[in-house]
Protein backbone atom coordinates (compact mmCIF):
# COMPACT_ATOMS: atom_id res chain seq x y z
CA UNK A 1 0.00 0.00 0.00
CA UNK A 2 1.89 3.26 -0.86
CA UNK A 3 1.10 6.22 0.81
CA UNK A 4 0.09 8.72 -2.11
CA UNK A 5 -1.65 7.44 -5.35
CA UNK A 6 -3.38 9.20 -8.04
CA UNK A 7 -6.65 7.56 -9.47
CA UNK A 8 -7.86 8.48 -12.75
CA UNK A 9 -11.50 7.28 -13.48
CA UNK A 10 -13.17 6.27 -16.74
CA UNK A 11 -14.83 9.35 -18.20
CA UNK A 12 -18.45 8.25 -17.68
CA UNK A 13 -19.70 11.98 -17.86
CA UNK A 14 -18.81 12.54 -14.36
CA UNK A 15 -17.56 16.12 -13.26
CA UNK A 16 -14.49 14.68 -11.28
CA UNK A 17 -11.47 11.84 -13.17
CA UNK A 18 -8.74 12.36 -11.19
CA UNK A 19 -8.10 12.05 -6.97
CA UNK A 20 -5.49 12.47 -5.13
CA UNK A 21 -5.16 9.66 -2.40
CA UNK A 22 -3.38 9.96 0.83
CA UNK A 23 -2.75 6.61 3.15
CA UNK A 24 -4.12 7.13 6.61
CA UNK A 25 -1.78 5.10 8.57
CA UNK A 26 -4.26 5.35 12.34
CA UNK A 27 -7.27 3.39 10.24
CA UNK A 28 -7.90 -0.21 11.34
CA UNK A 29 -8.37 -1.38 8.08
CA UNK A 30 -6.36 -0.26 4.64
CA UNK A 31 -7.97 3.27 3.58
CA UNK A 32 -7.00 6.06 2.02
CA UNK A 33 -8.68 9.94 2.03
CA UNK A 34 -9.21 12.07 -0.71
CA UNK A 35 -7.16 15.06 -0.20
CA UNK A 36 -7.22 16.43 -4.07
CA UNK A 37 -10.29 16.10 -6.47
CA UNK A 38 -10.03 17.43 -10.56
CA UNK A 39 -11.32 19.02 -12.42
CA UNK A 40 -14.48 19.58 -10.40
CA UNK A 41 -16.18 18.74 -6.97
CA UNK A 42 -13.49 19.05 -4.74
CA UNK A 43 -16.18 20.19 -2.26
CA UNK A 44 -17.74 16.56 -2.81
CA UNK A 45 -15.22 14.51 -2.24
CA UNK A 46 -12.20 15.68 -0.82
CA UNK A 47 -12.24 13.90 2.39
CA UNK A 48 -13.49 10.75 2.02
CA UNK A 49 -12.27 7.73 2.97
CA UNK A 50 -11.84 4.77 0.36
CA UNK A 51 -12.05 1.38 1.83
CA UNK A 52 -8.98 -0.05 -0.24
CA UNK A 53 -5.16 -1.43 -0.27
CA UNK A 54 -4.24 -2.50 -3.99
CA UNK A 55 -6.37 -0.27 -6.58
CA UNK A 56 -6.20 -1.49 -10.16
CA UNK A 57 -7.90 -0.72 -12.91
CA UNK A 58 -11.43 -1.70 -13.41
CA UNK A 59 -12.03 -1.68 -9.89
CA UNK A 60 -15.41 0.03 -7.87
CA UNK A 61 -13.94 1.79 -5.43
CA UNK A 62 -16.00 1.08 -1.82
CA UNK A 63 -16.24 4.60 0.11
CA UNK A 64 -17.60 6.42 2.82
CA UNK A 65 -17.92 10.23 2.74
CA UNK A 66 -17.41 12.86 5.07
CA UNK A 67 -21.11 12.32 6.01
CA UNK A 68 -20.75 9.13 6.68
CA UNK A 69 -22.70 7.67 3.81
CA UNK A 70 -21.11 3.87 2.90
CA UNK A 71 -21.40 3.55 -0.99
CA UNK A 72 -19.96 1.51 -3.52
CA UNK A 73 -18.76 4.65 -6.53
CA UNK A 74 -20.29 3.90 -9.99
CA UNK A 75 -17.33 5.51 -12.20
CA UNK A 76 -14.28 2.43 -12.45
CA UNK A 77 -10.66 3.02 -11.45
CA UNK A 78 -9.14 3.74 -14.88
CA UNK A 79 -5.94 3.83 -13.53
CA UNK A 80 -3.91 4.57 -10.40
CA UNK A 81 -0.41 5.43 -9.89
CA UNK A 82 1.88 5.71 -7.30
CA UNK A 83 2.90 10.05 -6.68
CA UNK A 84 5.19 12.08 -4.83
CA UNK A 85 3.65 14.84 -3.45
CA UNK A 86 -0.23 15.98 -3.34
CA UNK A 87 -2.01 17.99 -6.46
CA UNK A 88 -3.25 21.29 -5.85
CA UNK A 89 -6.15 20.77 -3.25
CA UNK A 90 -9.29 21.97 -4.17
CA UNK A 91 -10.98 22.71 -7.49
CA UNK A 92 -13.22 24.73 -9.37
CA UNK A 93 -16.75 24.37 -8.73
CA UNK A 94 -18.29 26.84 -10.87
CA UNK A 95 -19.92 24.32 -13.53
CA UNK A 96 -20.32 21.67 -10.84
CA UNK A 97 -24.14 21.33 -12.09
CA UNK A 98 -24.98 19.56 -15.39
CA UNK A 99 -27.78 20.52 -18.13
CA UNK A 100 -30.47 19.32 -16.88
CA UNK A 101 -29.99 21.03 -13.09
CA UNK A 102 -28.29 18.09 -11.32
CA UNK A 103 -24.70 17.17 -9.66
CA UNK A 104 -23.19 14.19 -11.57
CA UNK A 105 -21.64 13.37 -7.78
CA UNK A 106 -25.34 13.47 -6.82
CA UNK A 107 -26.22 11.00 -9.41
CA UNK A 108 -23.09 8.66 -8.19
CA UNK A 109 -25.13 8.58 -4.82
CA UNK A 110 -27.94 8.29 -5.80
CA UNK A 111 -29.98 5.25 -4.97
CA UNK A 112 -31.73 4.66 -7.96
CA UNK A 113 -29.02 5.46 -10.15
CA UNK A 114 -26.87 2.66 -8.47
CA UNK A 115 -29.80 -0.04 -9.05
CA UNK A 116 -29.70 1.31 -13.02
CA UNK A 117 -32.85 3.42 -13.04
CA UNK A 118 -32.48 7.20 -13.95
CA UNK A 119 -31.90 9.13 -11.39
CA UNK A 120 -34.46 11.64 -9.80
CA UNK A 121 -34.69 15.22 -11.40
CA UNK A 122 -33.92 18.24 -9.82
CA UNK A 123 -37.55 20.12 -9.57
CA UNK A 124 -37.74 23.44 -10.88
Amino acid sequence: MEDRVTVEFEDDGQDFLEWDLERDPDASEPTYTVIACRPLQGWVWEGTKVLADDIQAGDSLHLITPRGSDMRLVHRVASCNTTGEPGETGSDDSQHLGSDGNSSAMHSLDPAYKRGEEPRQKER
